[in-house]
């Protein structure tokens, strides 16, 4: 673009709306229709517009003329709609900058039904501030049949080389503005790029999304712009909100795995009132033999009382056991828990009232979480070391372990790019846990091959040290070693896969078989155990 900076034969600089000042938060312009309406309207509403234009006699048609077909009500719904989801062109936006600058006077020529006033609004909103908007639906002529651009050069006594129009739409901007004579220069228009994203049902989301992932070159970026960005906001909104429901002194992030939803739920709701909490399996085995470290620790941390910890969950042994210790220090401790996803276990666990699960609630997501579980902790863990036990003070002792790799890093980065732009740019739009996780257990399930060569080796720590695909030998060379790998792999769409090179039905077979085993393995293990087994088995 610096070419056109440099430039001074060119008196006017006119510019196109839609993709090229502005860009919608969808992936598609007709998915505002189902914001406003569903997916019913989405059809009736493209079927009235085809209707009212076949119609008309004029270049171009009005919203007031498609809507003699649809209720009025609906009609403000789509310009309020329209107002919403239309944000500024990032890479736009400079360019408009630079030329008002320079002094040039700046238009906006549009084919659109929208009312010139909405798109004036629009183009206020994105913080334009132009020296005349022309739409065809107001003046009845078309940037396709070239007659807006000359309707345009007539208003302004300008000849054709005097003019740089700039667009999107190789036809309507390029071709048919050079027909006229005027100068142009193409803006290469927001593609879709969603791979895990393509069917969630949030079309703001998918579209504010898409739009971003133009501007990101590594896939791994790109995985946590789309995969993990939107759960960390969802379950950080979710989290907010039962803090308030339950009225929680302060609340505790454990450490690594949530070490990242501890800083994403600071930038959205500040620090006060939530801590880091240095616990793991280890340290509370630990505490068995001799509980003076860790209870000296709840009591410097201030995790007694009223409170909550927050973890990624499953069967979520870790609360009852702080509440154990907590209860130590202070015998009216109520330790309640706050989880991104729960395993069957969960409900057999005597726990305190004040708990939940955000994206695993129902029988059938507790049945399905049993083997979704491991991948996200890889997805989430920290690169710190874990913490094995406390001396005396209370001060935490560490143990090295293998670091996640900067692939990882820059998913997690990414994430936290994505939710830098939600709050800001949505002002903290709420996520449904289930349009957050979506896009997670479709990348579960459904991997891309050069995903799986992204991630794959990554090395995680859970009871043992192990790969996220830990794939060491074919299904024909070694059967029973290949089922056992299986087990170990915390990403296991990923490890079919990688031993068949495309998806086989037994897959699901095996997801639906494995997780009702590992149900009935969590009922049998923890049906009516008190907190004594716990402290026996959590090891």
């Amino acid at each position: 673009m610096k070419d056109l900076f440099n430039t001074s034969k060119y008196k006017v600089v006119t510019f196109d709306v839609f993709d090229t000042l502005v860009i919608r938060n969808a992936v598609k312009p007709v998915d505002v229709f189902d914001i406003v309406g569903g997916r019913l309207f989405r059809y009736v509403r493209i079927v009235a517009e085809i209707a009212s234009r076949r119609l008309s006699r004029e270049e171009d048609i009005t919203l007031d003329e498609i809507y003699r077909f649809l209720p009025d009500k609906l009609k403000e719904k789509e310009l309020a709609a329209e107002l919403a989801v239309c944000k500024v062109n990032p890479e736009v936006y400079p360019l408009y900058k630079e030329l008002k600058a320079q002094g040039k006077k700046i238009y906006a020529i549009s084919d659109m039904y929208l009312p010139r006033e909405v798109i004036e609004q629009i183009l206020k909103n994105c913080g334009y501030e132009l020296d005349g908007v022309y739409v065809s639906s107001d003046i009845k002529l078309s940037k396709t049949t070239g007659n807006l651009f000359k309707y345009f050069l007539r208003e302004h006594n300008l000849k054709p080389d005097e003019v740089l129009h700039i667009g999107d739409n190789e036809v309507a901007d390029i071709e048919c503005a050079e027909q006229v004579g005027i100068n142009t220069y193409h803006i290469e228009k927001h593609y879709d790029k969603l791979t895990y994203l393509k069917r969630n049902k949030d079309l703001v989301l998918r579209g504010f999304v898409n739009h971003k992932l133009n501007s990101l070159e590594k896939r791994s970026e790109q995985i946590g712009y789309e995969v993990l960005g939107p759960v960390l906001v969802s379950f950080c909104q979710w989290i907010h909100s039962q803090n308030k429901k339950f009225g929680f002194d302060k609340l505790f992030f454990l450490s690594r795995d949530m070490h990242i939803v501890y800083d994403v739920y600071k930038m959205i709701y500040g620090g006060e009132g939530v801590e880091y909490l240095h616990i793991s399996r280890n340290s509370l085995h630990s505490a068995k033999a001799d509980s003076t470290g860790l209870c000296a620790y709840l009591k410097k941390t201030g995790c007694i009382g009223n409170v909550a910890v927050i973890d990624t969950g499953w069967r979520c042994a870790a609360q009852p056991i702080i509440e154990h210790y907590a209860r130590i220090v202070e015998p009216s401790s109520d330790i309640g828990g706050l989880y991104m996803g729960a395993k069957t276990g969960f409900n057999y666990i005597p726990r305190s009232a004040k708990s939940a699960s955000c994206f695993y609630r129902t029988r059938l997501e507790l049945i399905k979480a049993q083997t979704y579980s491991s991948f996200i902790e890889c997805m989430l863990g920290k690169n710190e070391d874990k913490v094995i036990g406390y001396d005396a003070e209370g001060v935490p002792v560490f143990k090295t372990i293998p670091k996640r790799t900067n692939n990882i890093t820059q998913v997690q980065s990414s994430a936290l790019r994505f939710v830098s732009d939600w709050i800001s740019e949505t002002d903290n739009r709420r996520i449904k846990s289930k349009d957050a996780i979506s896009a997670y257990i479709r990348m579960q399930n459904y991997p891309l091959g050069s995903d799986i060569a992204l991630l794959g080796d990554e090395e995680y720590d859970d009871e043992l040290t192990t790969g996220v695909v830990s794939y060491n030998t074919g299904v024909l060379d070694n059967p029973l070693k290949w089922l056992g790998n299986i087990r170990f792999s915390a990403w296991k769409g990923a490890y079919f896969k990688r031993s068949f090179k495309f998806y086989i039905p037994f897959y699901y077979g095996y997801l639906l078989m494995n997780s009702l085993r590992m149900s009935f393995v969590d009922i049998t293990t923890f049906k009516g155990k008190d907190i004594n087994f716990l402290l026996d088995y959590y090891k």
